[in-house]
């Protein structure tokens, strides 16, 4: 890694010893004290400081804060949800038709959000397109699960799967209430 920063650094007359303050994320790539982007820095320049990206220190807060049960498995309900309507194209289809049938429009065509690990961003997200707001996607959800789940063009594995998302979702909504 650092050869090729280095090179892309030389191409653009960056010098590391002119690099006095860096920040970034605590991999060990990056920080790291003997192989470290860091350590390369420091060896070229003994002034350069270092500090913790604040962004990453932030998301690592949320993170933790999330880490209790009951919003692990808030976050973990959502993500099913997303990956249950994304995994499959029939599944899908049935997210658009109940979307274009309840008044969402092809033009506001919108997908689940799928939670990344160090992105609390998508957490938030997540939250807001479920249950915030006039075109919140809860009742499409509610929906296209219950589509699925009295369907007899879907297996019995997937039947069961949409029933059990939808109960969880309903019995979170319960809970939030």
């Amino acid at each position: 890694m650092y050869e090729l920063i280095a090179k892309v650094f030389s191409k653009h007359g960056i010098l590391f010893k002119n690099i006095i303050g860096s920040s970034f994320d605590g991999a060990a790539n990056m920080q790291g004290q003997y192989n470290g982007l860091r350590s390369h820095i420091k060896t070229e320049n003994k002034n350069s400081v270092y500090i913790w990206c604040y962004a990453h220190i932030l998301n690592l807060c949320v993170c933790d804060i999330c880490g209790n049960v009951a919003a692990l498995s808030l976050f973990g309900l959502l993500n099913r949800l997303a990956t249950f309507f994304s995994d499959s194209y029939k599944r899908m289809n049935v997210w658009k038709e109940i979307q274009e049938n309840l008044g969402t429009g092809q033009k506001k065509m919108r997908r689940l959000q799928k939670i990344g690990a160090t992105r609390w961003w998508s957490r938030e997200k997540a939250l807001k397109w479920l249950f915030e707001g006039d075109d919140c996607l809860f009742p499409l959800i509610i929906n296209a699960l219950h589509f699925v789940a009295t369907s007899k063009t879907f297996d019995p594995k997937t039947t069961s799967e949409a029933i059990s998302l939808k109960d969880k979702l309903i019995n979170c909504v319960n809970i939030i209430l």
